[in-house]
């Protein structure tokens, strides 16, 4: 169902657009255009959708605007996340800003902010400070205190950066 407000927890919508939805635990499937508000939703190959919260998950889902924290994505392409401690699995093509972040095995992203940590992860542009790099290649990294460990043919421009096996 289309053109909806839904406000409360626990709801499910499947092949549904243009809804607001509010609340917590929402579970939303196949579900384009949509607001969602709150705390704990669910959004499994759901696209073009604004999601504001904390410990959301997307899953197979893109083209979406994530905000708050404690956020997952898995397998979520083309997406802007804002706020502190998401996590994004096998996820590419998405701009991330905020701390505390962690990549995992997810490729062409922009990463913007402090303490971030991305492990095999490839292509990406990282800004900012006290971030780490693990077994990936092929990365713009400036700022000061970053680490790398086997990670080759990075870019790292700033102030006290380590790297090793690089």
């Amino acid at each position: 169902s289309d053109w909806n407000s839904v406000t409360g927890d626990s709801n499910s919508l499947t092949d549904s657009g243009y809804n607001y939805v509010s609340g917590d635990y929402n579970y939303l499937v196949e579900s384009s255009y949509n607001y969602v508000a709150g705390d704990y939703n669910s959004l499994a190959d759901s696209e073009y959708n604004s999601i504001t919260g904390n410990s959301n998950a997307l899953n197979g889902s893109d083209w979406n605007s994530v905000t708050g924290y404690r956020n997952s994505l898995t397998d979520s392409d083309n997406n802007y996340v804002a706020g502190n401690d998401n996590s994004l699995t096998t996820s590419d093509d998405n701009y991330v800003a905020g701390d505390y972040n962690y990549l995992f095995e997810s490729d062409d992203n922009s990463v913007t902010g402090n303490s971030n940590a991305l492990y095999g992860s490839d292509w990406n542009s990282v800004t900012g400070d006290s971030n780490s790099l693990t077994d990936s290649g092929y990365n713009y990294v400036s700022g000061d205190y970053n680490y790398l460990v086997e990670s080759s043919y990075n870019y790292v421009a700033g102030d006290y950066n380590s790297l090793a096996d690089s």
